[in-house]
């Protein structure tokens, strides 16, 4: 066990730089992609509109998904700062800079798509930028859209009990092969709690 969290502790923060150079080419390139597809939108077409606003959507759920795995990654780096070895500790902190830097840059690019998706729903209110951005573009949705995203949510919260049953179940086997200590044990039942508890209070707030 020690030699796995050596080793990835050693590539984390080479990890962590690869990932910022895909981003750093994958944000721009998608909104790229989503603006010549925008520009040749026939806004007549209701198929075609449907489908520049499911592209968008996708452009940013995978722009999402790589800000995780990196912020996950930055936090091994962060704990490589305090190594005895220096020139780890500057290879960490350049990475972590970079990061930083990256997670701006990944901002502005998905503001922009917002954008586009409010240049094809008009109604749709709401500055990314604002604390209150989740709230008023939820306001602004149709009904349609309301549903969705609360099937949605419920399938999420329905499927990743399983996901947490499955890493539950993950660690008690490793924890008989290697010792891993309480705090993966501790980490899964803040998580898994937590949502349990959000659920169950938007559930009855909602009645």
């Amino acid at each position: 066990m020690q030699e796995a969290e050596s080793i990835t502790g050693h590539y984390s923060d080479w990890m962590l730089m690869f990932l910022s150079f895909v981003l750093f080419i994958l944000a721009p390139l998608l909104t790229f992609i989503a603006a010549k597809k925008l520009k040749q939108w026939d806004e007549d077409s209701e198929e075609e509109t449907e489908r520049l606003e499911r592209s968008i959507q996708r452009y940013q759920s995978v722009l999402s998904i790589f800000m995780i795995g990196e912020m996950c990654i930055s936090g091994i780096s962060i704990a490589n700062l305090h190594t005895e070895t220096s020139m780890v500790s500057m290879l960490s902190v350049a990475a972590v800079l970079i990061y930083a830097l990256i997670v701006f840059w990944n901002l502005f690019f998905m503001g922009k798509l917002i954008k586009y998706d409010k240049k094809i729903n008009p109604e749709k209110r709401g500055n990314f930028f604002s604390w209150n951005f989740n709230k008023e573009w939820l306001e602004s949705c149709d009904e349609r859209e309301k549903l969705r995203l609360f099937q949605a949510a419920y399938y999420t919260q329905l499927r990743t009990q399983f996901v947490y049953l499955a890493v539950f179940i993950g660690l008690l086997l490793v924890s008989n092969a290697v010792e891993i200590g309480i705090v993966p044990f501790l980490i899964l039942m803040v998580i898994w709690v937590s949502q349990s508890l959000i659920y169950c209070y938007e559930y009855e707030k909602k009645r």
